[in-house]
């Protein structure tokens, strides 16, 4: 049978809210440094565990973050978001938080599956992810007075979020590429031509465009790519744009490329240098193709968005008020892989 307070306050000689007390760390509890580590030391012999919905009435928080199951990439098993999850359960961890999931069939969280969980104090603050919500759903959260983080763009600057610095990740690659004697930098935006552009892409396009008017003294429409699987529009992108350099997003379409230049024998670099912009999972995937040999990698590790929003949510639920502006990784300058992905840095 588990440990109660009235147990631990038996054996220890002391009043159950003494115990209470001391458990829950509540300030202003007289009690000599001698009791309070007997009553410690006996909840360990005791292997006491607090129940979550005892803890939550003396403390008023629950200790539990929540983070909703509707989401594209999680639903698919993208590397990058699970990469992600693994951050913000380290950062709960650490600071003995737990997550909890909110099971959800669809890809679009909606409004109804928070209420419950918000309304019926579930949890003390919500973790979503950009692509997750509208902003209706962001304005339910600030009439509930509720604390919550968006991992990713929320393309709002009020609302509090942690992204990487896509602009800086693009405009540092087109500088480093210009201090290799590139001339000719293109950029294969991810996003397909009947597709609107999500607004880190947006962030992308505008840091892409001001490197070339700052590196290259103007702005060339012709080296900027939307995305495409298509072969022969590549070819002739290749052909009409005559880039010397190309940055590539993601995983798939940086093996798409560098299939299609093995296949028409264009050798990277001595042809045109490939510079992927990469995560870690998205750089393992790459090497396992046996794909990796010749380019250039820009990698950075999505644990440190999780584990920074987690960490900036928790410190908000016990009092510090996130920065008004959004909280961004700092880009690290691109070079040429040459570390297995063992050593890769690690955001700890």
């Amino acid at each position: 049978m588990a440990a109660k307070l009235v147990d631990i306050a038996t054996q220890a000689n002391v009043s159950p809210a003494i115990v209470s007390r001391v458990l829950n760390n509540k300030p202003g509890v007289w009690a000599s440094e001698e009791t309070r580590q007997r009553i410690l030391d006996v909840a360990r012999e005791l292997r006491y565990r607090p129940s979550a919905a005892g803890r939550a009435l003396v403390t008023g928080r629950t200790m539990q973050i929540g983070v909703s199951a509707s989401d594209h990439d999680w639903v698919h098993g993208r590397g990058g978001r699970m990469l992600q999850m693994r951050g913000l359960i380290d950062a709960a961890a650490e600071n003995n938080y737990s997550i909890l999931v909110v099971p959800s069939p669809g890809q679009h969280a909606q409004q109804q599956q928070f209420e419950e969980w918000v309304e019926g104090g579930k949890c003390d603050g919500f973790c979503v992810f950009a692509e997750q919500c509208d902003p209706d759903i962001y304005d339910y959260f600030r009439e509930q007075s509720f604390r919550y983080m968006v991992i990713g763009n929320a393309n709002n600057a009020i609302i509090p979020q942690v992204d990487h610095d896509n602009y800086h990740y693009i405009y540092d690659a087109v500088e480093w590429l210009a201090n290799q004697g590139h001339q000719r930098v293109a950029f294969v935006l991810p996003a397909s031509m009947n597709e609107a552009l999500p607004p880190h892409v947006q962030v992308m396009q505008r840091a892409f465009r001001d490197a070339q008017e700052t590196l290259y003294g103007r702005y060339d429409s012709s080296l900027l790519l939307r995305s495409s699987s298509d072969e022969d529009a590549i070819l002739s992108f290749l052909k009409t744009a005559s880039p010397s350099a190309v940055i590539l997003y993601g995983n798939a379409r940086t093996i798409r490329w560098r299939t299609l230049f093995m296949k028409h024998g264009i050798k990277t670099p001595e042809d045109v240098t490939l510079l992927a912009h990469l995560d870690m999972s998205g750089l393992y995937d790459v090497e396992r193709a046996y794909l990796a040999e010749g380019l250039a990698f820009q990698v950075y590790d999505p644990r440190l968005i999780g584990w920074t929003a987690g960490n900036t949510l928790i410190q908000w639920i016990q009092g510090t008020e996130p920065a008004a502006a959004p909280l961004l990784i700092p880009s690290q300058k691109p070079d040429w892989w040459i570390h297995p992905l063992c050593v890769a840095p690690e955001y700890l």
